[in-house]
């Protein structure tokens, strides 16, 4: 099987928690470019490694901050599905419905008075969506990608 550098990999020879340990590490210095080329159960896991990373570093990554298209973001939101996480799902659909509104309203009150409320209110609902989310609950997400990689390296 192809890896994320191109490399040929024997993926069975992980579990899923080494295999989402391996994609961390080796993500992190592979052009984004690349991801595309491995398989979709191993880009999952990539999504969601990534926007954790930034929900860590930076807060509630969505697309108006910057650090995600849309439509990456939408592979993000879908992927917390494919695990099986249909809450934090749920939130994330919430939070990018809340972007493409807000977006749109920010973007038509640039440099007006109405902007400030406008991004207050943005940033108010996505706060409490935020506080719901796994990081932010007793919900072990991690546990449940390792089980999803567990689930797609038995079917290779």
């Amino acid at each position: 099987m192809k890896w994320i550098d191109g490399s040929n990999i024997d993926i069975k020879k992980y579990s899923g928690e080494d295999l989402c340990e391996r994609i961390a590490d080796d993500m992190s210095y592979i052009n984004q470019q690349y991801w595309s080329d491995c398989p979709n159960f191993i880009q999952t896991a990539m999504y969601i490694i990534d926007f954790d990373t930034v929900l860590n570093m930076e807060g509630f990554p969505v697309p108006y901050y910057g650090y995600f298209t849309s439509e990456y973001y939408a592979k993000i939101v879908d992927s917390f599905r494919l695990i099986g996480d249909d809450k934090d799902f749920d939130i994330l659909s919430k939070a990018g419905n809340i972007d493409a509104k807000y977006s749109k309203l920010l973007s038509e009150a640039k440099g007006s008075k109405n902007w400030d409320t406008l991004y207050d209110e943005f940033s108010k609902e996505l706060d409490e969506l935020e506080s719901e989310l796994y990081s932010n609950r007793d919900f072990d997400l991690w546990s449940l990608l390792y089980e999803y990689l567990d689930v797609q390296i038995r079917l290779i």
